[in-house]
């Protein structure tokens, strides 16, 4: 890896087979650079699509970290805490597309207010409409009154996205823009969680410490949701209810109260795998077959 000088922003992105959207996201980050110096650090994790290549042949200024597996994304965003501190983290999805002036917003707001020590930017499908990329903590009592899942969504009941600045709970790892201090502080994300809710860790963890987490949707991106996640679903969605119960068991230990959670997520994970294999098997492969060939035959 280059040797890297100090920064006041580091750009991180943990790619797994994305290699179209990564080449896309790079060039928009070099097409609409922020206006404060920074550096681009991409973790591979082990895609063998020729990510790696495609890096260091069109992007030769970012750092590359090639794994030999997929360590997940917790300890692929942690690669960064073997760098030199910068001012500020960017965490930023291969899927994502940023908006010219968007990393400039999110990074004004934290020069302005001492007391946010994460924000998260808005995204933005390519139907144009805003996704939900903040959320409210898990709880008990929020956790299956919502419509994600058939027993109920994995993380409470998610608020319509709105297009209005606001102090949140948490906000998604997938833009977030996090003070390279705190980061550190925080000694990263929890590893243990391989996929999903590590985010939601770290903000709880940072207000822990008194910091305020804040959704700005004015910093704009456009992302691809899923990019990764689609080549491994099945193992994403076990991986959603295993991070989510290593939530409860983390910041509430009660005994009995995780023992039930437990036993309703494994349910609420086979209705779930269930759901995707009848989707998969009688509509995806039934639609394809009745779609006209593209070669028009």
């Amino acid at each position: 890896m280059p040797h890297l000088q100090k920064r006041d922003l580091i750009v991180v992105i943990v790619s797994y087979r994305t290699k179209a959207h990564l080449r896309r996201c790079l060039s928009s980050l070099r097409g609409k650079s922020p206006q404060t110096s920074y550096q681009v650090m991409v973790v591979d994790n082990a895609s063998g699509d020729g990510t790696a290549s495609l890096v260091k042949r069109e992007f030769p200024q970012v750092l590359l970290r090639e794994e030999r597996e997929n360590i997940g994304f917790a300890r692929g965003c942690n690669r960064v805490l073997q760098l030199p501190p910068p001012r500020y983290i960017l965490f930023l999805n291969p899927d994502a597309l940023v908006e010219r002036g968007a990393v400039d917003l999110m990074v004004s707001l934290l020069e302005e207010r001492e007391e946010v020590g994460i924000v998260g930017g808005g995204l933005w499908g390519y139907d144009g409409r805003l996704q939900p990329t903040y959320r409210r903590f898990p709880t008990y009592g929020n956790l299956f009154f919502t419509k994600k899942n058939i027993i109920g969504s994995l993380l409470g009941r998610r608020p319509k996205p709105r297009e209005r600045a606001r102090e949140v709970d948490s906000v998604a790892g997938a833009f977030m823009l996090i003070r390279g201090e705190l980061f550190h502080r925080l000694q990263g994300f929890d590893e243990r969680f391989f996929m999903y809710v590590e985010d939601v860790d770290l903000c709880y963890r940072a207000q822990g410490m008194g910091m305020k987490i804040f959704y700005l949707p004015q910093a704009r991106a456009r992302h691809f949701w899923g990019a990764s996640t689609r080549f491994c679903r099945k193992r994403m969605v076990i991986e959603h209810h295993r991070s989510l119960y290593r939530f409860f068991e983390k910041h509430h230990p009660h005994l009995l109260k995780n023992l039930l959670l437990g036993w309703i997520l494994l349910l609420n994970l086979e209705l779930a795998l269930a759901g995707d294999f009848v989707r998969e098997v009688f509509l995806t492969e039934g639609a394809d077959r009745l779609a006209p060939s593209s070669k028009g035959g």
